[in-house]
């Protein structure tokens, strides 16, 4: 099985509140597989808008045999996150039929993010 993470947009801003989409997409089963996923983003930015959740799961879903599945989940930003690189990491679960875990796929990712440029007239 095949695993990506892309964040849309590519930046988050720093040090206003904003967010951007993690993308997390899954192809390739041998066979149908139960996808969950867990989410990890570092001190400065957040799973919750309101809350610092630095940990999170998601269930993707039944992936198929030959196809795909797509699931987002937003990172939040708020005036505390600096103007840097940010090291997060997904980690992919797939259960087969007996709900035993069959695979286990770790993705690195960063997210950069930038200082707002200002609006130009």
């Amino acid at each position: 099985m095949k695993a990506s993470v892309k964040p849309h947009p590519e930046t988050i801003y720093a040090r206003i509140h904003n967010d951007v989409s993690i993308i997390l997409k899954v192809d390739g089963a041998r066979e149908a597989r139960w996808v969950e996923a867990e989410i990890y983003v570092p001190e400065k930015l957040s799973l919750a808008s309101d809350t610092n959740l630095r940990k999170g799961r998601m269930r993707v879903g039944i992936v198929e045999k030959g196809e795909g599945l797509e699931k987002s989940v937003r990172v939040y930003a708020d005036e505390y996150t600096d103007a840097q690189q940010y090291a997060c990491k997904a980690i992919v679960f797939t259960y087969d039929r007996d709900g035993v875990i069959d695979e286990r796929i770790e993705i690195p990712f960063t997210l950069r993010a930038e200082e707002q440029k200002p609006s130009v007239l």
